[in-house]
């Protein structure tokens, strides 16, 4: 019976509430350019899909590993946005990413709006009611 089971390894889930943003996050789907320096030295870039934004952070789906404490440069609609890298992990289509924005750096859908943007509070059957 065990032999048909899958055992993945560590999760983004499975990370200590340290690790994790205290902000509302925004779900998305964009593209976004990024480049960041390679362990021997190299500049890298690739495009990375924008999974979800706060004004704290961000999550992206990368085709190759970010090593944590990286300082990322993301191109958000022609503005350059610095972020380090707080984990990357394996997921079943690819690394999922999570930065924290560097110091001087945020998100606001004033300056940027991903294609796709949706609040997940605004879907959600729990969110609270308010009596008028």
């Amino acid at each position: 019976m065990t032999a048909n089971l899958k055992f993945l390894g560590n999760k983004a889930d499975l990370f200590s509430m340290s690790e994790r943003r205290n902000d509302r996050r925004l779900l998305c789907a964009d593209m976004v350019p990024i480049e960041w320096t390679g362990d021997l030295g190299e500049l890298r870039n690739e495009v990375a899909l924008l999974e979800d934004i706060s004004p704290l952070g961000l999550c992206l789906q990368t085709e190759g590993a970010l090593p944590e404490g990286c300082l990322v440069l993301i191109n958000l609609n022609g503005t350059q946005t610095r972020a380090m890298v707080r984990y990357c992990c394996w997921r079943e289509i690819g690394y999922f990413t999570g930065l924290t924005f560097a110091p001087g750096s945020s998100w606001s859908s004033e300056r940027f709006r991903p294609r796709h943007l949706t609040d997940p509070m605004i879907l959600s059957p729990l969110r609270p009611k308010f009596i008028v």
